[in-house]
């Protein structure tokens, strides 16, 4: 159809016999032998595409067709898209739709629309277009919903999108309105799918239907009936037959098998009120239960401002048409309601239910008592937190988490069953074999799921901070800690101390999976089972003198001595350099001491008694860089000055190592939610009182090392204290590189964000030992060049989500 209606007519090769016939009967001489007249695709098209809001159902259908001719003609498509400001400068204009369009007698157009429909204005537009396009010699084609008899074709061609449309028939009509009332919305996909179950439906029946005076609203993402209406068309769909009733049911559970929970359990209990006993649903049970699980959660007070929103979208869209018979049934939606439609009384309650009950009920809570769960082998057991007897020392079990109760029932649900009990001290729930177990105490909601060691793990447990799991290379250990799925505002408010600008705008961000993110810092002797040494850097002459316990001046002299610049005390020296300095240094020092290798490629001075005899020193004598260059420092101080592409070769290298470890750098988000722990303030301490230089901060002296403390370098991060999650060190010690390219924040909300796709400096985190306080917040950031190694920059390794 589309051929004949963009269609050019050509000389094929064979001759025209009948022509050649009739010439010799009349006499007539053959000079050009005629030959047979075929059709063709035109050497170019126009295409205009109505993309009227009542013709939303077309417009996908509309985009086949429009890349099935592009497939065609290519370039030598014309495309109009006629939308809504196409309409109004053709309303505007005395040309109407030619406005714009230099008719063409050799590019035939084809028109996807409904020619005006049944607006007379629109109507009288299109055939004034048509007749000028006709009086140009344009061949015109109308591809159009409705019946082709019914079209003025005076002045073009008109076609019908479906070969068998005919006349519109009220009652398809009708029936169609009767099962689209079975969705809480029917997008356009949906209303096609729900149109194909009547034979004698027709995609103008499909349009009436969007269209119908009975819908409150129609845009891409669905049709939405009107309340009254949605229910009056619901109380009729019993009269269905109910072989159509499943029809419209194995629809829906097909269509809704990838939407939110909410709105397929919604559907899944107003089914139950509306159709056919013998027509049940086989999730009806599955959706009370969410219900429940829902009306528990939305009874907590602390809800964000965008959850509120969300829940009032989730009232006012999914159970308005929610029958009453469906309160009556499930208690749960209508707490679901009054939490959707808080602070908004003017709002007339669902029928039955008594919303000033619900509403006195939930401003006399009673208050809310928080259980400590400890895993003793395969079940619970439950003490009232700050009980004596489940403190971490005591055995046996360990830890497993908080749950907060309102009242002495605890519902568990496991994937088969569900079973309440009354929850006191001293209660045990067996974890069987179940992979997954739901405790609902009514004030809140815990889900547990089975976690199974896995081959990377030489051990693994859980404390108060959590689960833990660590691996080894070598004798080396290294432990990384379950963080948990969740939410946090991301970046600094404007009103933080310290704050610069780069950290805002805040927005909210969600991370939809747990992961695991290493206790500490990466050490030197990890790096060194791991690479073999450790990187190569520079070191302050102060460092070296502390490190030996000799004075500065020495130091300076004997580097000095070996051609190497250093003006004082604060000058680096290149690592490579540092054994032949540490030899020359420990001759002048063997009288109290001597070095010993503790670990592979880390010496530590040792005092012994009685010193060894003092023998001569050597001469100073000019040394090349070490083909192994060892980095100052203890094997349990925190590597730094590693560039971004030093630590993708060693993170590289250790998952070579150890088998199915899959370990990165985490993204900013990762850290910062890490970091933060649950806290909105700018250390998970608190805000941070700045000194008036802003270098130190009395909240951050327990929790970092930072300021150019005492005598500087890295440290072992566990001499401090951990933040909720049990890591250590994330603000102080080291900045710590992540995944992320550095760039702007989007002040809307992200998912699992993973930052810009390219940029020319890396995302460092966390502050170091040499930054001042303003630089130890959760949201500060730093951006260094990839191959750059900075002084004071290490890493952290991450792993998941999963």
């Amino acid at each position: 159809m589309l051929q004949s209606a963009l269609h050019a007519v050509r000389a094929a090769k064979e001759p025209d016999v009948n022509e050649l016939v009739r010439c010799w009967l009349r006499g007539e001489p053959v000079v050009v032998v005629p030959r047979v007249q075929r059709r063709a695709w035109a050497d170019r098209a126009s295409l205009w595409i109505d993309r009227n809001p009542k013709l939303v159902p077309l417009w996908h259908d509309q985009r086949r067709v429009e890349r099935g001719l592009r497939a065609v003609f290519g370039r030598a498509l014309d495309v109009r898209w006629l939308d809504r400001a196409a309409h109004a400068r053709a309303a505007r204009s005395p040309r109407g739709w030619i406005e714009g369009h230099r008719p063409d007698p050799v590019r035939p157009v084809l028109i996807l629309g409904d020619l005006g429909g049944r607006a007379e204005v629109d109507r009288q537009r299109w055939r004034e277009a048509l007749r000028a396009l006709h009086a140009a010699g344009v061949q015109a084609t109308a591809l159009v919903p409705q019946s082709a008899r019914e079209m003025d074709q005076s002045s073009a061609r008109v076609v019908s999108w479906e070969m068998r449309a005919s006349h519109d028939d009220p009652a398809a009509l009708d029936r169609l309105m009767l099962i689209a009332s079975a969705a809480s919305t029917a997008p356009p996909g949906l209303l096609r799918a729900l149109r194909w179950l009547l034979p004698e439906a027709t995609v103008g029946t499909e349009l009436e239907a969007w269209n119908h005076p009975a819908v409150e609203a129609a845009d891409g993402t669905g049709l939405l009936l009107r309340s009254k209406m949605r229910a009056t068309l619901r109380a009729r769909f019993r009269e269905l037959d109910e072989s159509l009733q499943r029809r419209v049911d194995e629809v829906l559970r097909r269509w809704r098998a990838r939407a939110p929970a909410e709105l397929r359990y919604a559907e899944a209990i107003a089914w139950r009120q509306f159709a056919s006993p013998a027509v049940g649903r086989a999730d009806h049970a599955e959706a009370v239960s969410y219900m429940e699980r829902l009306a528990v959660t939305l009874s907590r007070p602390e809800r964000g401002s965008m959850e509120r929103d969300g829940l009032r979208h989730y009232g006012g869209a999914m159970l308005d048409g929610m029958p009453a018979s469906g309160y009556r049934e499930v208690p749960a939606l209508a707490r679901i309601w009054d939490a959707a439609h808080e602070g908004t009384d003017e709002v007339e309650p669902p029928e039955g239910v008594d919303i000033a009950a619900l509403r006195a009920a939930r401003r006399g809570e009673r208050p809310t008592m928080a259980w400590a769960l400890r895993q003793v082998g395969g079940a619970l057991t439950y003490a009232p937190l700050g009980d004596a007897s489940q403190a971490d020392h005591v055995r046996p079990g360990s830890p497993v988490a908080t749950l907060e109760a309102s009242g002495p029932e605890l519902l568990l649900s496991r994937p088969v069953s569900r079973l309440q009990q009354m929850i006191h001290r001293g209660l045990t729930t067996s974890l069987g074999g179940a992979e997954q177990l739901t405790l609902d105490a009514a004030r809140g909601a815990l889900q547990l799921r089975r976690w199974s060691r896995d081959r990377w793990a030489r051990a693994a447990g859980r404390d108060r901070h959590g689960l833990w799991a660590l691996f080894t290379v070598g004798r080396v250990e290294y432990r990384m800690r379950w963080i948990p799925p969740g939410r946090f505002e991301m970046g600094s408010p404007e009103d933080e101390a310290g704050r610069l600008s780069e950290e805002g705008p805040q927005h909210q961000v969600a991370l939809t999976s747990g992961y695991w993110l290493g206790e500490t810092p990466v050490t030197h002797g990890l790096w060194a089972a791991v690479m073999g040494l450790t990187p190569t850097a520079t070191v302050r002459v102060y460092e070296i003198a502390e490190d030996l316990k000799v004075d500065t001046d020495a130091v300076l002299q004997k580097i000095r001595a070996l051609g190497i610049e250093a003006r004082n005390k604060m000058s680096k020296v290149d690592a490579a350099y540092l054994d032949q300095i540490r030899t020359v240094l420990l001759r002048e020092k063997q009288a109290q001491f001597v070095e010993v290798e503790v670990a592979p490629g880390v010496k530590k001075l040792r005092r012994v008694e009685p010193p060894p005899k003092r023998e001569p020193e050597p001469a100073i004598r000019a040394v090349e860089p070490l083909p192994k260059p060892v980095r100052f420092g203890d094997s349990d101080r925190s590597v730094d000055g590693v560039s971004w592409s030093d630590c993708a070769v060693f993170v590289s290298v250790l998952n070579e190592r150890v088998e199915g470890l899959g370990v990165r750098l985490p993204t900013e988000a990762e850290w910062e939610y890490a970091c933060r722990a649950g806290t909105a303030t700018a250390t998970w301490v608190g805000n941070l009182t700045l000194s008036d230089d802003a270098v130190r901060a009395k909240e951050l002296d327990a929790i970092a090392r930072y300021g150019g403390d005492i005598v500087g370098g890295t440290s072992d991060g566990l001499r401090r204290v951990p933040n909720p999650h049990g890591l250590y060190d994330l603000l102080g010690n080291v900045q710590e590189w992540c995944a992320d390219w550095s760039g702007p924040y989007d002040a809307s909300p992200a998912v699992d964000p993973i930052g810009p796709s390219t940029g020319s400096a890396r995302v460092a985190r966390g502050g170091s030992w040499i930054d001042h306080a303003r630089s130890l917040r959760a949201a500060a950031r730093f951006a260094h060049s990839p191959d750059e190694r900075v002084h004071g920059v290490g890493l952290r390794l991450g792993r998941g989500p999963q």
